[in-house]
């Protein structure tokens, strides 16, 4: 005799992809793979980005001489560009109709990837790597 909980499934249907984006091919590959993975009426995505700014306190170790205006404006203009390529990816996510945010985040990026994953419960992470990526392959 077989019992109702005998075989259990997850009736959890809702599901958190969080994509970790940068500036890589890599990353429209992965905005593309996404939109077609997602149930728009049932799932969420989380348009992550980590800026790795420039530290003046380890430069200002190296170099007593080095004009801090152009670290403020190299930052300036990474978080300009990462503001822009994250309003692209958010735009495409509203065409469908996706339910999204976009979170951005300052620091190593592995540290920032695990930390917003578990703080935002995301079931499904989904990152690019650098040089030889396994999107491509």
């Amino acid at each position: 005799e077989k019992h109702a909980n005998s075989h259990f499934i997850s009736t959890q249907t809702q599901m958190i992809y969080m994509l970790a984006l940068d500036f890589s091919p890599c990353a429209k590959k992965i905005i593309s793979y996404t939109k077609k993975l997602v149930n728009k009426e049932e799932d969420s995505v989380i348009l992550f980005s980590v800026l790795e700014l420039y530290d003046s306190g380890l430069l200002n170790a190296i170099r007593v001489d080095f004009d801090f205006q152009i670290l403020e404006g190299a930052n300036k203009e990474m978080a300009k560009a990462n503001g822009e390529m994250m309003k692209s990816y958010q735009e495409e996510f509203e065409k469908l109709g996706i339910k999204h945010e976009v979170v951005v985040a300052t620091g190593s990026p592995s540290e920032q990837i695990v930390k917003i994953a578990g703080s935002k419960n995301a079931d499904v992470l989904i990152v690019g790597s650098r040089g030889q990526n396994a999107m491509k392959k």
